[in-house]
């Protein structure tokens, strides 16, 4: 059966100039033109069955079998080729999605490794805090980008606006660096260790069990304190109540 299709958007494209319309359908116009010689060899059966054939009819009969055998190969020939390139699309398609996936998968473990990668959770550890509680405020302030020159992405820090934020020497600012802003940040620095003296001088003693303020211990009470870190940290809040009532 002649393949159809109902609009010439439908027909592939490196096909469209081999096809005509037919009946409201698009067919291949090697289909259309041995329906016409089969409606042709048809008649000149029906006219050998009322009578014989004159020897130009005979003639003119074989011509068109010979036509119609003819257009029935390049049909054939036409649809194999048409298959073929449908294949070959195919092919070709799957190979590319198959490469966009791989560089996506690629993308997110890079982005996944820069975000979650032990990187960030081991500079809020040399702070003195622990990962848990800090690594979603820090996570805020790191954002990922693609570099332009190696197709590499990469981690930058920035400020509570979004813009980049320099460290020292107003280069590119390091975790070290956010950390450091962090430490002095009214809420936030309740979860950094205090300095405590030790001989001629003064250090950051990290503790599994924090050592920072706790505005909910009895005598340290403080309710500007617990207001601002029940709305900026409940989960801190949780603990630090938990802790209070530990001690």
């Amino acid at each position: 059966m002649a393949k159809k299709w109902a609009s010439l958007e439908a027909v592939p494209e490196a096909i469209r100039e081999d096809v005509e319309l037919v009946d409201g359908s698009y067919i291949l116009k090697a289909e259309a033109e041995r329906a016409r010689l089969l409606a042709k060899n048809e008649q000149l059966l029906e006219e050998k069955q009322k009578g014989k054939l004159s020897p130009a009819e005979r003639t003119e009969l074989e011509t068109f079998r010979q036509e119609k055998e003819k257009q029935e190969r390049e049909a054939a020939k036409k649809a194999q080729d048409w298959e073929a390139l449908d294949k070959q699309r195919d092919e070709r398609h799957a190979k590319e999605l198959e490469k966009i996936q791989k560089e996506r998968d690629e993308a997110v473990n890079e982005v996944r490794d820069l975000l979650l990668g032990d990187s960030v959770d081991a500079a809020i550890g040399r702070a003195g805090v622990e990962p848990l509680f800090l690594g979603d405020h820090v996570r805020r302030r790191v954002k990922v980008v693609k570099n332009p020159e190696t197709g590499r992405h990469e981690r930058k820090i920035v400020r509570e606006d979004g813009s980049p934020m320099l460290g020292k020497d107003n280069k590119e600012a390091t975790l070290d660096d956010l950390l450091a802003e962090m430490k002095v940040h009214p809420v936030l620095g309740n979860l950094f260790p205090t300095d405590q003296g030790h001989g001629g001088g003064a250090q950051n003693v990290p503790a599994k069990k924090s050592t920072s303020r706790n505005p909910w211990k009895k005598g340290e009470e403080n309710l500007t304190e617990q207001g601002r870190i029940m709305t900026e940290n409940p989960s801190l809040a949780e603990r630090l109540k938990a802790e209070a009532k530990q001690a």
